[in-house]
């Protein structure tokens, strides 16, 4: 039994409480334990839901057709901040989240079809965050900001066996964001305000990826291979300004198109019974190195809108590496747990505009941690019921540095620090027809 605190009404416990018991694996070969056992992608099927992970996954359905359905629900969130910057104070965004992943699968002669929605690289499926950065000079500013987003996304596989112990599988994966951002600057001097300005934005993006997947398999054992091509992304966005005292508004909207924002990834994984109860997986990935540019809206200062401003982005290779082990107590309970772990580094570089000569420099590192664990309840061969919780750990770094054309540093550079500690629940269901 969780106990859930933080406001929530007796109605929404009993509601959470319910999902809990729908959140299910029924055996190796359906339900989401491949999730349990540290986010794995390559073996060990989640039922339909493997049309978002390696899609020959999908060859090794038993039934003709089967449905999943499972809530993902942030509960609780630590955040701890290590900030050293020059008269500025920043507070680490809070933030919350939610994700509802379903899917369904079904045969077309000896081949299997697979749809399902979760979420996309931007995030999860709906999102808010917000936070607030003061700086301390001769007049004060108050930055207060409020985020809102929405990340679905829409993946459409087809498993192929070619015998027995082999399959491939083909993936379309089709994501779509929308981010809205309030913005309110504030100026105040000797504690009066002498200015204040809202900057409303809006993101769209239309995303694609392409996978392709390989399944070995035996009574006891599987390999996968599973690539994707990196992501494809066509963005627009559109800008609200308005300086309050000196009465001034304006609207801008701009557009990047079609460009690489994510590199293509391979992954290899195996997994092995060792004996009728007890088994264990492991999994290690590699996405490759990525530069693009892109342009963005840059708010310049005083009453002026802003500048149109060109950014280059690069990240290195990452690493990614999982596994986790999973005992059957009975012929119906099982217990999953694992880990998963990946380091990245990012550089994004931002240029002067034709009125200000700033530009800025940022190398960004981020360690995730990811621990994941649950118990599954078969109640017959069509339907399950299970439980599950994730934790994330994210241990992020920025080193910023802003300078002018001349070389010479400005105020405000800021070097931030943040590790974070997010409890999440999982419940759902699988059911095979």
């Amino acid at each position: 039994m969780y106990m859930i605190k933080k406001n929530c009404s007796f109605v929404a416990v009993f509601v959470l409480c319910f999902l809990f018991l729908l959140f299910s694996i029924q055996s190796l070969f359906a339900g989401v334990r491949g999730t349990l056992m540290g986010n794995l992608e390559t073996v060990v099927s989640n039922g339909p839901l493997d049309a978002g992970r390696n899609p020959a996954l999908l060859a090794t359905q038993t039934g003709d057709s089967a449905a999943a359905l499972y809530l993902l629900y942030r509960v609780y969130e630590i955040n701890k901040e290590n900030v050293q910057t020059y008269n500025m104070d920043y507070e680490v965004p809070r933030s919350t989240s939610a994700d509802v992943i379903a899917g369904f699968s079904t045969r077309i002669g000896s081949s299997v079809l697979g749809i399902s929605i979760d979420s996309n690289e931007n995030g999860s499926q709906f999102e808010t965050s917000e936070a607030n950065i003061t700086v301390q000079n001769t007049t004060t500013f108050l930055l207060e900001s409020e985020s809102r987003s929405i990340n679905p996304s829409l993946n459409t596989s087809l498993g192929i066996p070619l015998d027995g112990a082999n399959s491939i599988g083909f993936q379309l994966r089709t994501g779509y964001s929308q981010k809205k951002d309030e913005t309110e600057m504030t100026a105040t001097n000797a504690g009066v305000p002498i200015e204040i300005i809202n900057l409303d934005s809006e993101s769209k993006s239309l995303m694609f990826e392409l996978g392709f997947g390989y399944l070995h398999r035996t009574d006891i054992s599987q390999i996968g291979l599973y690539f994707t091509s990196g992501i494809l992304q066509f963005q627009q966005e559109d800008y609200k300004y308005r300086a309050q005292y000196a009465g001034f508004a304006e609207t801008y909207s701009q557009n990047n198109y079609f460009k690489y924002t994510s590199g293509m990834t391979v992954s290899a994984g195996g997994f092995h019974q060792i004996t009728s109860s007890l088994a264990v997986a492991f999994e290690a990935g590699y996405r490759f190195p990525l530069s693009y540019k892109y342009t963005q809206y840059k708010y310049v200062g005083g009453v002026e809108p802003g500048e149109t401003q060109a950014v280059t982005e690069s990240t290195n290779g990452v690493v990614m590496m999982n596994g986790g082990i999973s005992l059957a107590l009975n012929s119906s309970l099982t217990v999953s747990t694992g880990v998963f772990y990946s380091r990245a580094r990012k550089f994004k570089y931002e240029s002067s505009t034709e009125t200000n000569s700033e530009e800025k420099s940022m190398q960004q590192d981020f360690n995730v941690w990811l621990f994941t664990a649950g118990a599954e309840y078969a109640v017959n061969t069509n339907m399950i019921f299970s439980l599950g919780t994730i934790i994330l750990r994210t241990k992020y770094n920025n080193d910023e540095n802003n300078q002018n054309e001349s070389g010479g540093s400005i105020m405000g550079a800021m070097d931030v620090g943040v590790t974070s500690w997010k409890f999440e629940v999982a419940a759902g269901m699988t059911y095979i027809f």
